[in-house]
């Protein structure tokens, strides 16, 4: 489901991120711990493509992410990577199902209220 080869990221000249190699096949389950500032939520926003590696390369689902235009990344993140952080980043004045057809839409996906149904049957109630 993803590789990670030589990925490195720092802030300011603090290296947070080290990982020489590291794989993820579909249904693998990993934990990753760590103290507050080593990197976990980096590694995270890394994987999802929301920040690019200062250097090495990320492949989700066979997909070099990091060769992707941003308007190329975002339609690739919206039809294959979902990720719910701590902090919610919904709309807040629309329901659930709403803010599920807005992230179809932006990802230039039809906007299909059965198959948010089927996958998440609360969806338009909160």
């Amino acid at each position: 489901m993803f590789v990670l080869r030589d990925l490195r990221h720092a802030y300011d000249s603090t290296e947070v991120l080290n990982v020489p190699a590291w794989e993820a096949g579909s249904g693998a389950h990993w934990l990753v711990v760590g103290p507050s500032g080593s990197g976990k939520t980096t590694l995270l926003h890394i994987l999802a493509g929301i920040l690019r590696p200062a250097a090495g390369t990320v492949t989700v689902a066979g997909q070099d992410i990091g060769a992707l235009s941003p308007a190329g990344l975002d339609r690739f993140r919206g039809r294959h990577i979902g990720i719910v952080l701590q902090r919610l980043h919904l709309v807040a004045s629309l329901t659930v199902m709403n803010n599920l057809l807005l992230a179809q839409y932006l990802a230039s996906l039809p906007q299909d209220r059965q198959r948010i149904s089927n996958h998440y049957p609360l969806g338009g109630q909160s």
